[in-house]
């Protein structure tokens, strides 16, 4: 059994609180753009990307957190629920400020750790089991994106995560940056975001509260044994691995449901499904064979669809390029090595442009319109 979160990228991309998106600089769907929720009558800040609202008990140092991740369509009337009960416990509360930010949270670009943490309740541990209950009450049954590093509540858009609330001049921390400490076992430990939740806190969470947590399933059928993660972002992943019912080299892609939101307002699991029929499509014509992947499998697990499709070696054309081309071999210009090896670079570059133009000539044939035709996205032949 493969535990496909457990291979996420440890790489993160620039924090999300640098980012101050405008209009111009993307094509997306215009209601990804203004203000969120309505103005509350408590004491506000703006944090960044976010604005807290300070509740009149004092903020506690650590301990669960409370992340609700609603659809994008959902969040003001969960906003306003939230607000609600924060209230009624005199909790601090704190979301997104403006809807570009909420929809960069719920990108394909987000970085893992952070995706659907759209707000988040800092509940004092005497409050925390009223106030879970509360907000179960409140929100009801409701469908939203899973929170990477939390335990959810089944069939809930509430998660739960031990960490920081606020640092203050005698917090300590390690040499990673992160913050130290005391976990709710009593234990010293740093407050990292992992995409992993911490096991014994599920634990803690049920003698806290009396509710039953879990993470989200992320168990591949046995099936299929992962080598690798060729990427991993907000809405799933591509993984490298091998087909034991054939033994064959395969590629495993999932996408997860609500979240990984493209500029068209598509999560990433639609994008999954939408692929799997184009590879159906594709199968059918037999000028492409051997060019495309073929569909291996699909199946669903959770709140993510996956697709399996056959490998196909080679290098991407942006690798390629990068280890060919004149420019970067070190050698001077205007010698007979530099000339034979731009005679010998710009012939494979013609032969590499007439198949291209083939392969979406044949595409074309195949009823295929190819949008994103750029050098990561084509497979060179070592």
């Amino acid at each position: 059994m493969t535990y496909l979160d457990d291979l996420a990228d440890p790489v993160m991309t620039a924090p999300i609180t640098l980012w101050r998106p405008e209009e111009q600089d993307f094509p997306i769907d215009r209601r990804f753009f203004g203000p969120l929720g309505r103005r509350s009558p408590d004491p506000a800040s703006d944090w960044g990307i976010w604005r807290v609202i300070r509740g009149r008990r004092p903020l506690p140092a650590q301990g669960f957190k409370i992340h609700l991740a609603p659809r994008f369509d959902e969040f003001d009337e969960v906003l306003a629920i939230a607000e609600r009960v924060a209230r009624e416990f005199e909790l601090t509360v704190k979301h997104v400020a403006r809807r570009e930010f909420l929809w960069a949270l719920y990108s394909k670009n987000a970085p893992r750790v952070n995706a659907g943490k759209a707000i988040v309740l800092y509940p004092r541990p005497d409050d925390l089991a009223r106030c879970l209950a509360s907000l179960r009450r409140e929100l009801g049954p409701r469908t939203g994106p899973p929170v990477a590093g939390d335990h959810s509540l089944n069939d809930t858009i509430i998660h739960c995560r031990f960490g920081a609330f606020e640092f203050s001049e005698s917090t300590q921390f390690d040499e990673r940056g992160h913050a130290l400490i005391e976990g709710p076992d009593g234990m010293l430990r740093p407050d990292a975001r992992t995409v992993v939740p911490v096991a014994a806190d599920k634990e803690h969470l049920f003698e806290l509260s009396g509710l039953r947590f879990d993470a989200e399933p992320h168990a591949l059928p046995d099936r299929y044994r992962v080598r690798s993660a060729v990427a991993v972002h907000a809405g799933g992943g591509t993984y490298l691995a091998d087909d034991l019912a054939t033994g064959d080299r395969v590629v495993i892609k999932r996408g997860i449901r609500f979240i990984g939101l493209d500029g068209r307002g598509l999560d990433a699991a639609q994008r999954i499904r939408e692929e799997a029929e184009t590879l159906r499509a594709m199968a059918d014509s037999p000028h492409l064979d051997g060019r495309v992947p073929g569909l291996v499998d699909t199946f669903e697990i959770g709140t993510s669809s996956f697709l399996v499709e056959t490998w196909i070696g080679g290098v991407t054309l942006f690798e390629w390029v990068a280890s060919n081309s004149p420019v970067y071999a070190g050698i001077d210009r205007g010698t007979d090595e530099y000339e034979a090896l731009v005679a010998t670079y710009s012939r494979r570059v013609a032969t590499i442009g007439d198949q291209l133009r083939d392969l979406v000539a044949d595409l074309s044939l195949a009823g295929i319109t190819h949008n994103d035709l750029q050098p990561a996205n084509v497979l060179v032949a070592r």
